[in-house]
């Protein structure tokens, strides 16, 4: 596993969500320009050469994303997997591995990126707003006044705390970035045995 890849949430504490800026409306609303070549880890997922999707390389060859971002119009992918405790209606465990051919290459990276300040939203606060769609798997953030955070486009990228991964962009209200209204994460530190178990099988199986 990629370094920066962390098991640990802590409330309160600030993140960043970078994102392209390359295609109209998949900023970050209310972000701001990440240094250029900062987040080597991120990568877009495109169809019809139109950003839909985010992602984070979290090891060689081997792609993190939402699974409701789903795989048909994805190229150069060898093998997915979904989480098998993926839900719909909660979207629940809403993560992808996407095993890819070939990473050299690969697709397209954006030659401008947003990044954006949110903070974690308590779990009781977050189900005051979404009551009844909130589970332990997921994670709440964003700013109390509105205005900043995720929109569409955004899915299945990476929100980052001090340097390293701690969810993956899931879901959120349609108007974006309301006041009181957090956008919606999936926790990275519920599906880390998955992932490990997953990338294990398939290299043991290489080798």
């Amino acid at each position: 596993m990629a370094p920066w890849l962390h098991t640990d949430v802590t409330d309160g504490r600030s993140a960043y969500y970078p994102t392209s800026s390359d295609t109209e409306g998949n900023q970050v609303t209310g972000g701001s320009f990440c240094l250029s070549r900062s987040r080597p880890y991120q990568l877009v997922l495109l169809r019809n050469g139109r950003i839909y999707c985010g992602g984070s390389l979290i090891a060689p060859k081997w792609v993190l994303t939402a699974a409701h971002c789903g795989t048909e119009q994805i190229r150069r992918i060898h093998n997915f997997f979904m989480h098998p405790g993926y839900n719909l209606h909660p979207r629940d465990n809403d993560f992808m591995l996407l095993e890819l051919d070939d990473v050299s290459g690969w697709g397209r990276f954006p030659a401008t990126m947003q990044c954006a300040d949110v903070y974690s939203v308590s779990q009781a606060r977050c189900q005051d707003s979404y009551r009844g769609r909130i589970t332990d798997n997921t994670l709440c953030a964003g700013v109390e006044q509105g205005g900043i955070g995720t929109c569409q486009g955004n899915s299945g990228g990476p929100l980052v705390c001090n340097g390293q991964l701690q969810s993956v962009v899931s879901w959120g209200k349609s108007v974006c970035a309301l006041p009181g209204q957090p956008g919606i994460y999936a926790k990275v530190c519920k599906a880390v045995q998955w992932m490990r178990s997953t990338i294990g099988r398939k290299c043991a199986r290489s080798a």
